[in-house]
C-alpha cells in the first residue's frame, strides 16, 4: 500500500487514466484501512443525452469528456467520509480545470472539453515538480490583435486574452483537406454572413485577415470571454482550405489567423449560444424554414 501523501496517490490515479493505451475505468485503494476512490472517464460528442445536465452549448461536432468519481470508506462515519470526499475531490478539481460538475450523493461528474483533457495529458507526463510551468500567468501585453468592432469584436477579444503569455507561439500550416472553424460573434449581427460571408478584418497584409478557433476549443473558447459576453454570442461553423497561421498558449487552446475572407458558400451551419440554437444550417435556413 503506497504512503505517498494523497494530492500524489490522487495525481498517480488520474495520470493512469489519461495515459496512452490507458483503462477507461480505475477502482484503487490508496490507504491501508481499505478505502478505494474509483475514476472513470468517457468521450462523448455535444448532442449526446449524457451532457443534458449540464446545458452544454456546442454544436454536434464538438467532443467533450465526462469523467466520474467517486470514494468508498468502509466503517467510517459520514461525516469524516464526506470530509475524505471533499479532499479528494478538492485535488481532482485542480487536475481536471473542468468546464462544468455535478455532485451526487454517491459520485460526481465533471465535464471537460477536448483542449482541457489534452492539457491533462501533458501535464499529467510532467514531473509534479515541474507542474507549474503550466500555470497560465497573463500579462498586459498582446501579441495577437485585432478590430475591436462590429463582426470581429468577439474574436478580436479573444485572441487578446489568449496571447498574453510570453509562450504564445505561431507558425504557418495548410489545412487541406477543407478544415472545420468556428468563428464567433454577436447573434444579431450574425443573419449577414449567410448571404455575404465574413470579410476580412481591414488590416493591411500580413496581419489582415479574420481570427478562427476549431471546433474542440468551442467550450473553452466561451469559459476565456465570460458568460456575460458568450450569452449574446453566436458560433459560425465554416470550412476553409489553404494556408493560415496557427497560435498556441500555454492555455492548449489554438487560435488561427486565416489571410482570406470567408465565402458564405464555405459557411456550415450558425448555432446561438443561448438555448443551444441553430438557426442556420448548411444551405437552409431553419428559422425561415419554420
Amino acid at each position: 500500500m503506497s504512503t505517498q501523501p494523497l494530492n500524489l496517490i490522487v495525481r498517480e490515479f488520474v495520470a493512469q487514466l489519461v495515459a496512452t493505451g490507458g483503462p477507461t475505468i480505475l477502482d484503487r485503494p490508496f490507504s491501508p484501512a481499505g478505502f478505494r476512490t474509483i475514476l472513470g472517464r468517457k468521450r462523448v460528442r455535444g448532442t449526446e443525452e449524457l451532457l443534458a445536465p449540464f446545458g452544454v452549448r456546442a454544436p454536434s461536432g464538438v467532443t467533450h469528456y465526462l469523467w466520474s468519481s467517486s470514494v468508498v470508506a468502509p466503517g467510517l462515519a459520514e461525516v469524516d467520509s464526506d470530509a475524505l470526499r471533499d479532499e479528494i475531490e478538492t485535488i481532482l478539481f485542480r487536475y481536471l480545470n473542468p468546464l462544468d460538475l455535478r455532485r451526487g450523493r454517491e459520485r460526481t461528474v465533471w465535464l471537460l472539453s477536448e483542449t482541457e483533457q489534452n492539457q491533462l495529458a501533458r501535464v499529467m507526463a510532467l514531473p509534479a515538480t515541474e507542474e507549474a510551468d503550466y500555470i497560465f500567468i497573463a500579462g498586459p501585453n498582446a501579441q495577437w490583435t485585432g478590430p475591436i468592432r462590429g463582426l470581429h469584436k468577439t474574436m478580436a477579444t479573444l485572441a487578446h486574452l489568449l496571447s498574453r503569455h510570453p509562450d504564445f507561439s505561431t507558425g504557418k500550416v495548410m489545412c487541406k483537406p477543407p478544415t472545420t472553424f468556428l468563428f464567433l460573434g454577436e447573434a444579431r449581427g450574425m443573419d449577414r454572413v449567410v448571404t455575404t460571408g465574413i470579410g476580412v478584418d481591414g488590416r493591411n497584409v500580413p496581419s489582415r485577415g479574420i481570427f478562427a478557433i476549431d471546433t474542440n476549443s468551442y467550450m473553452d473558447a466561451l469559459v476565456q470571454l465570460g458568460e456575460d459576453e458568450a450569452r449574446d454570442l453566436a458560433a459560425v461553423e465554416f470550412y476553409y482550405t489553404g494556408n493560415c497561421t496557427r497560435a498556441q498558449g500555454p492555455l492548449g487552446i489554438p487560435l488561427y489567423r486565416i489571410p482570406h475572407p470567408v465565402p458564405a458558400s464555405s459557411i456550415r451551419s450558425i448555432t446561438q449560444v443561448n438555448g443551444n440554437k441553430i438557426t442556420y444550417e448548411a444551405s437552409e435556413s431553419i428559422t425561415s424554414a419554420t
